[in-house]
């Protein structure tokens, strides 16, 4: 028997469920929960899996019937993009120009074939699309320019096809009279078919496989209304999407850009029945008053009965107590709302997380992002102490992740600046109203809890680092650990306590949350301390640890940087921030190489 022979008797002896295991251990989406958010070094090896697929799927027809459905699970354009501010802004542009036009015909083969074949887009279950960040109104040399007509003529005719073909399909589809919705109208041929967006091809693969979809990642800007694109506008979405239950859009990818405005997805939302997760970063869009005017008569009165996570920024609390209203079964919430108005951006438990304060089991809240003095100082402030919110009344909530200056209030007076101009008689009296304090038994003494320590303070009294080291102590003598303690609520297992610039009086109150927890929080397992730039006395941190470790508790300590221009504080990296980012100086050096090795 040839070996030939063998090989097909071997397969035809093969049970198509050990096939189709074979299969999906090379598919992302069968082995990741959320294939389109994935980091960019795991949607590499994912292109690497996808040829192994594809090469099964030329091997014999038994093998295409089980590889090819499953190589088309996933279509994502994990598109490279210049950094923002590259000094070769000519090679640059051209640099992202060919990316887009490269994204754009790869998306127009892959439409050609859902066309072609409608058992393979019954089969799309996952789209990640990004925007190439190029746009054809930028200026470019004539040699540029002529490039860029160059790439555009090449897939004219292909671009052209699938534009028409899918609008015909989608009036096709329609039962409902509707003539196929938005994208359906219009006539490729009535304009120049290279005028095809990159968008609109987006828009059309969505809805071609919205049956079948329940993973999407979009990228979208925002769109004032007198400029908005005639040929594609995905505010007007009215496609159904029945099976999709992740939908993220990546977010900002540098400073200055411009994003989406919340309410110019609520369509779109509103045609995913069972969503059980929106990632909706940067919000807001760069130009939110003029949104705001827009939108004001658009409410966002959508239901999301089976929404579980939430992960939005950049929206007032106003506009986010609005989108919590239809979310009756939110478990997961991440917001971040920078505090340009402090009393006014600050969350209020009681009446803008009331509707999910039974469900909600994860909160991760930031307020602390841009790195400005307003941000920096924030704990520097003075509020009433019950201006801040409080977290115990969540019986459900078993992780909290937040800036120290939102569970504890602020470390000194608003006229902090000029107490070391008072002579010391600010001190002195801090120190009698401290000894007639009844929460003396709270305090540590200076030596016990100075942070930074005496190596690392500046020898001048006046110094900034000393004066810092005043505003902490007298904090610790205004405030007792039950303050902290208070806040927290009784199911607690998992606390994240992020931007922590006290370290003092955060140290006295973690020595008081071990001695406590076991009464308290009974569930804590895990405590993470982030502190800002330096990391506390070594003493300090393993004394801790050792408290925390007789409960059973992990207690991690470890030194941040402050947060850069575009952070969102504790909330996760942006989808897009995480994607490829290209210096054009070392496209160049590769290149040189790749010359010189031939």
């Amino acid at each position: 028997m040839s070996s030939s022979d063998t090989l097909i008797f071997s397969l035809a002896t093969i049970p198509s469920e050990t096939l189709d295991l074979i299969c999906s251990h090379f598919c992302l989406h069968c082995n990741r929960a959320h294939a389109v958010d994935a980091p960019l070094a795991v949607v590499d090896n994912a292109f690497g899996d996808q040829k192994t697929l594809s090469a099964l799927s030329r091997t014999c027809r038994r093998l295409r019937a089980h590889a090819q459905p499953v190589l088309f699970h996933l279509y994502h354009a994990a598109l490279p993009h210049t950094i923002t501010g590259d000094r070769r802004t000519f090679r640059a542009q051209l640099y992202n120009a060919r990316c887009h036009f490269r994204e754009k015909r790869l998306l127009a083969l892959f439409l050609r074939t859902l066309l072609d074949r409608q058992d393979l887009a019954a089969s799309v279950r996952a789209l990640a699309l990004y925007q190439a960040p190029w746009t054809g109104l930028v200026q470019m040399t004539p040699t540029g320019n002529a490039g860029v007509t160059d790439m555009r003529q090449l897939q004219v005719e292909l671009i052209a096809d699938v534009t028409a073909r899918s609008r015909q399909k989608l009036r096709h589809d329609d039962s409902g009279g509707g003539g196929g919705g938005y994208l359906a109208a219009g006539d490729a041929a009535a304009a120049d078919p290279g005028d095809s967006s990159l968008e609109l091809l987006q828009d059309l693969t969505v809805a071609l496989c919205a049956p079948s979809l329940d993973q999407l990642l979009i990228e979208r800007m925002m769109r004032l209304d007198e400029l908005a694109d005639a040929h594609s506008d995905w505010r007007a979405w009215s496609y159904d999407l029945p099976r999709l239950t992740y939908l993220a859009f990546p977010g900002l990818r540098a400073g200055g850009e411009e994003t989406y405005y919340y309410k110019e997805a609520r369509n779109l939302v509103a045609r995913a029945p069972n969503l059980r997760v929106l990632v909706a970063p940067d919000c807001e869009a760069e130009s939110d008053h003029w949104m705001e005017q827009q939108y004001s008569g658009v409410p966002w009165d959508l239901s999301l009965a089976h929404l579980r996570r939430l992960s939005i920024s950049g929206i007032e609390r106003g506009h986010l107590r609005a989108v919590l209203a239809g979310c009756p079964v939110l478990e997961d919430l991440e917001y971040f709302c920078e505090d340009t108005g402090f009393e006014d951006d600050v969350l209020c438990p009681g009446q803008d997380l009331a509707l999910v304060v039974k469900t909600l089991r994860r909160l991760c809240y930031s307020v602390i992002g841009r790195e400005n003095s307003s941000s920096i100082n924030a704990e520097l402030r003075v509020f009433d102490e019950e201006h801040y919110p409080s977290w115990a009344g969540f019986p459900a909530l078993q992780t909290l992740e937040i800036d120290r200056m939102l569970i504890y209030g602020p470390t000194e007076e608003a006229d902090s600046d000029d107490d070391d101009s008072d002579g010391g008689d600010s001190d002195s009296d801090d120190d009698e109203e401290a000894s007639n304090s009844d929460q003396e038994q709270h305090h540590h003494t200076a030596e016990e809890s100075t942070w930074p320590s005496a190596a690392h303070e500046p020898q001048d009294s006046q110094s900034p680092g000393s004066r810092q080291t005043k505003k902490e102590l007298r904090k610790m003598r205004k405030t007792t650990p039950e303050d902290f303690l208070s806040r927290l609520p009784p199911s607690l297992e998992m606390l994240r306590i992020g931007h922590i610039t006290s370290w003092p009086a955060m140290h006295r109150d973690a020595v008081a949350l071990a001695d406590q927890a076991a009464r308290r929080f009974p569930c804590l397992r895990t405590l993470r301390l982030e502190v800002v730039e330096m990391l506390p006395p070594q003493d300090e941190v393993t004394n801790l640890v050792s408290l925390f470790e007789v409960g059973g508790i992990s207690c991690s300590v470890r030194a941040v940087e402050r947060q850069g221009r575009d952070s969102r504080g504790l909330l996760p990296v942006r989808l897009a921030q995480s994607g490829p980012q290209v210096v054009i100086d070392e496209v160049e050096a590769r290149e040189n190489v790749n010359k010189n090795a031939t």
